[in-house]
């Protein structure tokens, strides 16, 4: 055995030097797949057999075989590897697909392997196969489905370069990484106050400096409008007060038992982006974190990032009393906590300062989620 493990190791070193003698290139050296280490025995077996025999016709299959190895060397390391992009698809929800682009740079033979989370099988015609072999320079598409929400990483890609006949290969270090971010999926809802985002609010009374009158634009909310100068101009206009100035805002609590974090982080994002949407300034409270009241696309970005990956409360105890009522500076308190679970339901409670309400009250088209 030890004899055949050296005689292994100096066949790959010579094969290598006749790569180094043809190319400039000496680093990563090529190396025999699994197909090239079987030819090789079958070459050292011949060699011994015509050394023993003195049969000729031997070396008829030998040269060949030979050849193809010095082939296979040569035209790996004449291969011009540059480089490898993956491309970051955008955010998604649990069910939708999202594909990644790898972008392969250079020349000759290359199998290309995307490294994928569990929680992200591919879909379409690839199937559950995350390897291609492509001839660069190449783009390779993968469709992923991912069925949890979460941030996961994606990557590195694996560039394996190879020659014709699969005999050797030269792997390449590659450190191009994606991020893949599946917010959780919104509840439709059926509660008027809910679904307009305004279940509570307070309102922030900073100043009252009147800034401006301005023609209505789509999707300024109409509780702006100013009906007397819109009388008077025969359209709607609204009323700009100074940044800030009167701004409702929602500030959002969440907590959660392990086995009811998602159906948390669900009614938390519903809530936030039907109060987002109706143009108010919104903050969320959730075990892995903090977003202060605010608006725009990059603050609902965050907000539904900090959901995405978000896990249970991890003191469910000191959280409870909490979420027994609503806090000075909270207005609702979304609590999929101990009390929800030993009643046998995944229904999180939703609390105001003015009333309780089920998930189930505020929601429509799905039915009770039992806990297993």
């Amino acid at each position: 055995m030890r004899g055949a493990g050296t005689a292994r190791a100096t066949l790959d070193h010579a094969l290598s030097r006749v790569g180094d003698r043809v190319s400039n290139e000496t680093t990563p050296r090529p190396r025999l797949t699994r197909r090239g280490w079987a030819l090789a025995g079958v070459i050292a077996v011949l060699l011994a057999l015509g050394w023993s025999s003195g049969a000729r016709q031997i070396n008829a299959v030998v040269a060949p075989a030979l050849v193809a190895l010095v082939v296979g060397f040569v035209s790996v390391r004449r291969s011009d590897y540059e480089s490898v992009e993956l491309g970051t698809p955008p955010p998604g929800v649990p069910g939708e697909e999202r594909t990644f682009v790898v972008e392969l740079e250079g020349t000759g033979l290359a199998t290309v392997s995307l490294d994928l989370p569990e929680s992200t099988p591919l879909t379409g015609d690839r199937g559950t196969d995350a390897s291609a072999t492509v001839t660069p320079p190449e783009t390779v598409e993968w469709t992923v489905s991912p069925v949890k929400r979460g941030v996961y990483e994606v990557g590195p890609v694996e560039v394996r370069i190879h020659g014709p006949l699969g005999l050797v290969e030269r792997s390449v270090r590659e450190t191009a990484s994606a991020e893949l971010v599946v917010y959780p999926r919104r509840y439709d809802l059926t509660e008027p106050a809910a679904a307009s985002g305004e279940l509570h609010t307070r309102q922030e009374t900073v100043t009252q400096e009147f800034d401006r009158v301005r023609e209505y634009n789509p999707g300024d909310p109409l509780r702006k409008v100013d009906w007397k100068s819109s009388a008077k101009h025969s359209d709607l206009h609204v009323v700009e007060f100074s940044e800030h100035a009167g701004q409702e805002s929602v500030v959002i609590l969440g907590v959660a038992a392990r086995t009811a974090v998602d159906q948390m982080a669900r009614t938390v994002a519903t809530l936030a982006e039907a109060a987002l949407d109706a143009g108010l300034d919104v903050g969320v409270t959730v075990p892995a974190g903090h977003c202060e009241p605010d608006s725009g696309p990059a603050h609902r970005e965050r907000l539904l990032r900090l959901l995405a990956n978000t896990g249970p409360t991890t003191r469910a105890s000191s959280y409870t009393a909490t979420a027994t009522g609503v806090d000075d500076g909270v207005d609702i308190v979304v609590d999929a906590g101990d009390a929800p679970l030993r009643k046998g339901l995944w229904e999180p409670t939703v609390r105001t300062a003015h009333d309780s309400y089920s998930l189930g009250e505020l929601r429509t088209g799905e039915g009770t989620e039992v806990a297993e």
